[in-house]
């Protein structure tokens, strides 16, 4: 046997009990890596699985979290979720950008109010509220209704459709299935915003949308709207990257977008970066590597 490590990275988290019988049967050293979590994860109820199939998929996770000599994740609301059914140490490990996939010289020239947010857009994570208050500014606003723009790129829910047509927004809007990376790059850094919508779901707080980190290398604010107490508002906030209103706080959104209006207006709309290296990948890398040699050596 030459193997000094297994690694198992879920979901699916079959692999975890691959994992499993492979140490069971040779003794190797294994380390669990949950990207997502098992059976706290967000849409884990609309599986309507019988209460067999739930105690047996709990009985599995916790089983994984128990005989693993080492379990990773990506967020620490996520960590604190399987710390505590395992009973056991998680280390996070969190997802980052590849600074080869950004130039920091580009030449950044902001014409428009311009609200971008790429990735799919499903029936959850459609922000409401956050178009109502963007039509109410533009009915209240004739300069903020002419400088707007919203650019969403990617698959979006119907329901997204529906809420711009009903709030008169249509007309501002740019939908695009979808551009090739470089471009996606280019067009975050070229915003004047950058719009995070997280899903109003159960859980949410361990959510971390692997393009906020994308966002953060950007440098362009981020308008997030979730969980104000969740891991990506967190992140948000210790780099001074942005703010984060909670789903239904159009109070809170209002007093933002015209904050970062008025930015916009005088050339102010500009971040105060802190600490967005150690999202590099290749610090996440080493991070997970020292994992590798602590799972080894212990």
């Amino acid at each position: 046997n030459n193997i000094d490590l297994i690694v198992s990275t879920g979901p699916p988290h079959t692999v975890h009990l691959i994992a499993q019988k492979v140490k069971k049967a040779t003794g190797v050293k294994w380390l669990a890596d949950f990207r997502d979590p098992w059976t706290n994860i967000d849409f884990y109820r609309e599986l309507q699985l019988s209460s067999w199939a739930d105690a047996k998929h709990r009985r599995l996770e916790k089983e994984v979290l128990v005989e693993a000599d080492l379990v990773t994740t990506v967020s620490w609301n996520w960590g604190k979720d399987l710390s505590e059914i395992g009973n056991r140490d998680v280390e996070v490990i969190t997802n980052g950008f590849d600074s080869e996939d950004f130039n920091d010289k580009v030449d950044v020239e902001i014409k428009k109010f311009s609200i971008l947010h790429t990735g799919s857009m499903n029936r959850d994570r459609n922000p409401s509220a956050f178009w109502k208050v963007l039509s109410e500014l533009c009915e209240s606003d004739r300069e903020f209704a002419s400088d707007l723009e919203i650019e969403l790129v990617g698959a979006i829910d119907f329901t997204v459709l529906g809420d711009l047509e009903r709030f008169k927004l249509i007309d501002k809007a740019r939908l695009v299935d979808r551009f090739n990376h470089d471009e996606v790059v280019l067009r975050q850094q070229n915003s004047a915003i950058l719009l995070l919508a997280l899903n109003d779901t159960p859980n949410i707080s361990g959510v971390v949308p692997g393009k906020i980190f994308e966002y953060l290398k950007s440098n362009r604010p981020i308008l997030t709207v979730g969980s104000v107490e969740g891991d990506s508002a967190r992140i948000i906030k210790k780099t001074n990257h942005g703010v984060t209103v909670g789903f239904k706080d159009e109070a809170g959104m209002l007093i933002e977008l015209k904050s970062l209006y008025e930015k916009f207006k005088i050339g102010a709309l500009k971040v105060d970066s802190r600490g967005i290296e150690q999202y590099d990948r290749k610090v996440l890398t080493q991070a997970m590597c020292a994992q590798f040699e602590k799972a080894i050596r212990d």
